[in-house]
């Protein structure tokens, strides 16, 4: 931006995707990960693209097949960034909170959703954990709300302990599909 003298230069870059093997530390992956995703809202006129939900072609670069959907996912960015097109970048966590008498359902809120989330149902992704990591194994389904296009229902089978964490992609190698 400096060096072309336009501050305004918009500046779209790419998640860090997945990686399998390599001895990555999936606490620390995940942690540049929030890093690179919470940029976007910081620097102006930035968008970070997911990826966390392609294939790949080996233990971490992301398949041709991957790169066609990698590239319409930023010419929308460029679109929204250059020419004032009504896109967003994709879902985006806004909060997430237990509903229900029994409180076994998590309602997760999501902006910038364009149209409706899919898969509608076995939503891939979602891991509740304790204070100190370890996955509770309590989710049996993830669903879109039809009746609130920006929201998921988690259904679990326990309300999670106090100090728990709601992920979406946690670890290195995570198995996610909400687009």
């Amino acid at each position: 931006r400096t060096d072309l003298q336009n501050p305004r230069l918009p500046f779209i870059y790419v998640q860090l995707s997945r990686v399998c093997g390599m001895g990555v530390e999936g606490r620390l992956w995940n942690s540049v990960q929030a890093m690179q995703s919470k940029a976007s809202a910081l620097i102006p006129d930035s968008a970070c693209i997911a990826a966390v939900d392609l294939p790949l072609d080996d233990g971490i670069h992301i398949s041709s097949y991957g790169h066609d959907i990698l590239g319409v996912r930023m010419a929308n960015s460029a679109l929204r960034l250059v020419f004032g097109r009504k896109l967003s970048d994709g879902p985006r966590f806004a909060e997430a909170a237990l509903e229900g008498a029994d409180k076994k359902t998590v309602r997760v809120r999501f902006t910038q959703v364009n149209g409706r989330m899919s898969p509608e149902r076995h939503i891939a992704g979602f891991s509740v954990c304790d204070s100190e990591g370890k996955d509770l194994c309590c989710i049996y389904e993830v669903k879109t709300d039809p009746r609130e296009p920006d929201s998921v229902l988690i259904l679990i089978d326990a309300t999670p302990p106090a100090g728990s964490t709601l992920w979406y992609g946690k670890g290195t190698f995570p198995y996610c599909n909400l687009v």
